[in-house]
């Protein structure tokens, strides 16, 4: 995962993002849960008609994405490091 280039007068470290993605799930989904915890507050999406991504998830008319607990899950307002995690049970 993480490996070392060893030049004249220089170390350089090396860190592999697949291998941490991969290997370090709870780093990962500690991650992508700030990242969506802290952008709640800066760009609340409101669907203004109903709309179908993909053939496959239907936005609702006036639904707020980031505040919707069907979408989040139970505690949508509080920071959980594992709701990423694919084994986790929400």
């Amino acid at each position: 995962m993480i490996s070392s280039v060893v030049e004249p007068d220089t170390l350089w470290w090396s860190l592999d993002i697949t291998s941490v993605k991969t290997d370090c799930s709870l780093l990962t989904s500690t991650s992508q849960e700030v990242l969506r915890h802290r952008s709640m507050g800066t760009s609340i999406l409101q669907v203004v008609q109903d709309t179908m991504l993909n053939g496959e998830w239907l936005l609702k008319k006036d639904c707020i994405i980031h505040k919707n607990p069907s979408v989040w899950g139970i505690g949508v307002d509080s920071l959980n490091p594992r709701r990423f995690m694919k084994d986790e049970v929400q």
